[in-house]
């Protein structure tokens, strides 16, 4: 007898358990769906509910499309031998089809070990984020092209236990377990979304200026005015660049962003009312060499001061016989 209410005490506490356990993964994927259906109501995306069954399973899903581009939200689980890991997970393809490859995580205790041998991330120059995050990147222009401060601060504030990964072709936001409320789900579906176009929304931001269009692969911006035609571009920093008439015309560089770079150069360089220009390009380096003139910034330009530096190009470009053009 003591045999056997041992037996059915252990069956018994088994049931328990396992309702238990099915009982609180109902309740998560409840909440869950809950909080894709905000979403849905506040991006207008596609809800599917998915199945909370502890032997078939199906994860909720929540599909989006935003400024062209297709967003998806649901959660996957990695078995580790006796162990399994709910992960949540954001991804959305590059708007412009590729994008710089990112890692973006929080820092940890062996992060510091790691820097004291000499390991190294990159420092994208905002004190806060870089003090908190571990940035992973081709370069710091390209991340901070795609984090912009607005989307750095959302990470910072609201997604502390997410990681940022992305490849040449798509952007994926994960973290251990479900998000803990709508607002850490929306922020998650913002900052994706963000990344995923913000190369995109700029080319096309710049693009809509006078004497501009897309180039037909969406990699550049071109500019064309009488006989003159200029490529905007970037890859390590932001380049405004066209071919000069004349092909014997001495080097020339000068940073913008000088207040007296205009009176340093030589009599006759250049026109004075393009000299007085220079601000209107904020941190910008104008250069020249035996075939090209170009305009340099490290950070991406104002759509106002493009347009300033390409009506200076222009003019550098124009044949010496027309105002504004090189003497």
């Amino acid at each position: 007898m003591e045999g056997f209410l041992v037996v059915a005490s252990t069956v018994l506490l088994m049931v328990v358990v396992f309702w238990g356990v099915a009982w609180a993964s109902r309740r998560q994927h409840e909440k869950l769906v809950a909080r894709l259906e905000a979403a849905a109501r506040l991006f207008g995306g596609e809800v599917d509910p998915g199945n909370a069954g502890i032997l078939k399973r199906a994860s909720p899903t929540l599909t989006l499309e935003r400024e062209g581009t297709r967003v998806f939200m649901d959660t996957y689980i990695v078995s580790s031998g006796k162990n399994s890991t709910m992960y949540s997970r954001v991804q959305a393809n590059y708007a412009r089809g590729s994008g710089p490859a990112l890692h973006v995580r929080r820092q940890h205790v062996f992060h510091g070990i790691g820097k004291a041998f000499g390991m190294q991330d990159l420092v994208v120059g905002d004190p806060g984020f870089d003090a908190e995050y571990v940035i992973g990147g081709p370069d710091v222009a390209s991340v901070r092209r795609v984090l912009d401060e607005q989307t750095r601060a959302t990470l910072l504030r609201a997604l502390s236990q997410w990681t940022l990964r992305s490849e040449e072709l798509d952007v994926v936001l994960t973290r251990v377990g479900v998000p803990q409320s709508s607002e850490e789900l929306v922020a998650a579906l913002e900052v994706t979304l963000a990344v995923a176009t913000a190369e995109a929304r700029l080319l096309g931001h710049y693009a809509a200026l006078p004497d501009a269009r897309l180039s037909g692969d969406r990699s550049a911006v071109l500019f064309s005015r009488r006989d003159t035609t200029a490529t905007f571009q970037w890859q390590t920093s932001y380049r405004l660049v066209a071919e000069h008439p004349e092909k014997h015309a001495p080097p020339l560089a000068v940073d913008c962003g000088d207040p007296g770079a205009s009176r340093e150069l030589p009599e006759g360089a250049i026109a004075p009312e393009l000299a007085q220009r220079f601000p209107e390009l904020g941190a910008a380096f104008l250069g020249r060499d035996e075939r090209h003139a170009w305009v340099r910034w490290d950070d991406p330009p104002s759509a106002e001061q493009l347009a300033a530096a390409w009506d200076v190009i222009e003019a550098v470009c124009a044949p010496r016989t027309q105002v504004g053009a090189f003497r």
